[in-house]
């Protein structure tokens, strides 16, 4: 399950879902959680069923949760009937194309695991306080998550990365939700790979970088974006994205298909702009509370 919009998580508390609104809150929207609900009453679901059954959120400043959407409009799913390959998206279903799919998953299964190991996520945790909770684990990383700059002549800010780690991996996190969340995520990292070629922007990022490092050495992520004065070295650098994502899906099937058909294009951008380093991580969820 995913929202079917781009919320912010920071503003949501948690989610409810019919026929559990009384008993269950549920800090993400799982359906497996959901289908093990009594009240869901799994075994006699029908398509007006998922279809009538409401979504709501209840957001950090509302008082009470807000319906938003029916479950079907939650659901994402791929599934291949008689060889074709077809995608439920936002309460609908497409058919994709086996070449397209041949394509796709050739470039996005070539894409090299992130070499940074970061920490699993925790259940209704938010990006910002996970991208803080990994760059404390690690004294390899530094965190640049919230701190904005400014490329030359743009009038909006960017963030050029959430973590930035010694061996020159510039990571961006995002929480798996909708196909258009990671499309921005993607989008993100292609628009920092474009930005560190200005040289008024790396200052910025620098000065960023000092300031998070506090009373470690920042020699080596200093050392990844030189100062106006110098030139940047693309080779140094690996465009990385790390998305939170609750899932069992093996191979790069936890990806849903549009997420790796937007991500293909990424890479193919960053390619042609002379980044050729990406790497790609799934961070999986887990409870807080140890194993037994």
């Amino acid at each position: 399950m995913a929202m079917p919009e781009n919320l912010d998580w920071e503003d949501i508390e948690h989610f409810v879902i019919t026929p559990t609104r009384r008993q269950r809150h549920f800090v993400e929207l799982d359906l497996d959680a959901y289908l093990a609900e009594p009240a869901t009453a799994a075994g006699e679901l029908t398509l007006d069923n998922l279809k009538q059954r409401k979504v709501a959120v209840k957001f950090i400043s509302s008082a009470e949760p807000v319906d938003r959407w029916n479950v079907y409009q939650c659901l994402v799913s791929e599934q291949r009937v008689d060889g074709s390959l077809y995608a439920l998206v936002e309460g609908r279903w497409f058919e994709i194309a086996e070449s397209l799919v041949t394509q796709v998953d050739a470039v996005v299964s070539a894409i090299p695991q992130m070499s940074v190991s970061l920490p699993a996520g925790h259940p209704g945790e938010s990006e910002g306080d996970y991208n803080a909770r990994a760059a404390a684990s690690s004294a390899e990383l530094a965190l640049l998550d919230k701190q904005l700059v400014a490329p030359d002549g743009a009038a909006t800010k960017i963030e050029f990365c959430d973590l930035i780690a010694s061996d020159g991996s510039l990571i961006h996190v995002k929480r798996k939700s909708r196909s258009s969340t990671l499309s921005h995520l993607f989008a993100q990292g292609h628009v920092s790979a474009e930005a560190l070629v200005d040289g008024q922007l790396r200052d910025q990022v620098r000065a960023a970088i000092t300031k998070a490092a506090g009373t470690k050495d920042a020699s080596a992520w200093l050392a990844l974006v030189p100062p106006s004065s110098a030139a940047p070295n693309r080779d140094n650098v690996t465009v990385t994205y790390a998305v939170i994502a609750n899932s069992r899906a093996k191979g790069i099937e936890w990806l849903p298909f549009f997420s790796r058909l937007t991500l293909m294009q990424t890479v193919r951008d960053l390619n042609r702009i002379g980044f050729t380093k990406v790497a790609l991580a799934r961070v999986p969820v887990e409870d807080e509370s140890p194993h037994t």
